[in-house]
C-alpha cells in the first residue's frame, strides 16, 4: 500500500517539475533571468543531483552579473562529495567573464588535469 502512494505522488508531481522547468527556460529565453534564477533555484533545491537546472543557476547569476554568486555554486560543487571536473571549466567560465584570464586558464587547466 506504501509503496503504491508513493509511486501515485511521484507521478503527479512530475508533470509540476516539467512545467516549473519550463516556465524558468521561458524567462531565461526572454532576458527576465531574477525570474528565471527564483525558478531554477527551487528546482535545485527539490532536485540536487540535476546539474543541468545548476547551469541555469549558473548562467543567471552571470547574466545579473553577480560572480561572486556563480562562484560560491561552483565552489559547492567542486568542495561536495563528487566533484565533477566540467564545474572546473565553469568556474573557468565564470572568470573569463570578469577578465581574469590568469584564473580562467588555471581552471581550464585543472579542468584538463581531472
Amino acid at each position: 500500500m506504501r509503496n503504491l502512494i508513493f509511486l501515485l505522488v511521484l507521478a503527479l508531481s512530475l508533470p509540476t517539475f516539467a512545467q516549473n522547468e519550463a516556465l524558468g527556460k521561458n524567462y531565461f529565453e526572454k532576458g527576465e533571468y531574477e525570474k528565471a534564477l527564483a525558478v531554477f533555484k527551487k528546482l535545485v533545491a527539490q532536485n540536487p543531483h540535476r546539474t543541468d537546472y545548476l547551469t541555469y543557476v549558473l548562467k543567471a547569476y552571470q547574466q545579473l552579473e553577480e560572480f561572486g554568486q556563480a562562484e560560491m555554486v561552483i565552489f559547492k560543487q567542486l568542495n561536495g562529495k563528487r566533484p565533477q571536473p566540467r564545474f572546473y571549466v565553469e568556474l573557468g567560465y565564470n572568470y573569463a567573464l570578469q577578465k581574469q584570464d590568469s584564473l580562467a586558464t588555471e581552471s581550464y587547466d585543472r579542468a584538463i588535469e581531472n
